[in-house]
């Protein structure tokens, strides 16, 4: 009677605070933009942050240029510390490489922008050529 009651297992989970939860994001409001920019995906279908989750859903995630697809393996309402959130999904084998190549192909890529900041003469040079073709 008056005893604690051991919690129910989660049927399922809003995908925002999955998403919150599993630390995939550092906010709910984070994880609700990112659910309605499209960046968080199930099947290739877009979602709504009210998307119930269950355990064994494939997400395809977008983060940046950092694309991941994940297995849910456990549901939790409750943010917690990084390594007890990591246990509630597994990467899939094929994100992980695909994930490894874009890393090293961005390591090799020049970078972008100018290699130097211009000097004040290619300033002034760059202006006037700017002037005269307007």
């Amino acid at each position: 009677m008056g005893g604690a009651q051991t919690p129910q297992p989660l049927a399922s989970v809003r995908a925002d605070v999955w998403l919150w939860a599993a630390r995939l994001y550092k906010t709910r409001a984070l994880c609700k933009a990112a659910i309605e920019a499209g960046a968080v995906r199930i099947n290739g279908q877009r979602i709504k942050p009210s998307r119930d989750l269950t355990v064994g859903m494939c997400l395809a995630i977008s983060q940046g240029q950092v694309k991941r697809t994940i297995m849910i393996q456990a549901l939790s309402k409750v943010r917690q510390s990084a390594s007890l959130a990591s246990v509630l999904y597994a990467e899939t084998a094929e994100s992980i490489t695909q994930r490894d190549q874009q890393q090293a192909q961005r390591m090799i890529a020049p970078p972008i922008g100018p290699a130097h900041k211009p000097s004040k003469q290619q300033r002034r040079a760059h202006s006037q050529f700017v002037e005269r073709n307007l």
